[in-house]
């Protein structure tokens, strides 16, 4: 199971779900530097990177230290706990990422907007079939 998360950080936090154990790898700033001295003649920067990045070790690459992850019973893979209906759309919600606003249920996109806008209710066969 892989959960994304936006928080702007070249950093990655890997969890055991059996044991609960879990790491956290954050992008070390010098590796770039540390790279351009596998530089070889002939070779772009970009070529002494991937280079140096697949013969340094982990910690050369990556600050590592142990975390404690709380993973809620609804982020766990299976399938859902639980599936309510916007009362907006009409689209199911699963585990428990329903919203109350006055009273009614709501998805997330309904209840603080969306990261896409609706254009309608054309199918998308349609859509493709008017593109140039």
């Amino acid at each position: 199971m892989m959960k994304y998360v936006d928080y702007g950080k070249l950093a990655a936090t890997l969890v055991d779900l059996r044991t609960g154990d879990a790491v956290r790898l954050v992008a070390r700033e010098d590796t770039r530097e540390k790279a351009a001295l596998c530089r070889r003649q002939g070779w772009t920067r970009h070529q002494a990177e991937v280079y140096a990045y697949k013969v340094m070790s982990n910690e050369e690459l990556f600050h590592i230290e142990p975390v404690l992850v709380e993973v809620p019973i609804e982020d766990m893979p299976g399938p859902p706990l639980r599936r309510v209906m916007c009362e907006k759309c009409g689209e199911e919600v699963n585990d428990y990422r329903e919203v109350m606003v006055a009273g009614k249920v709501l998805c997330r996109s309904c209840a603080y907007g969306g990261y896409y806008q609706r254009l309608g209710t054309r199918r998308l066969m349609d859509t493709v079939r008017t593109s140039p």
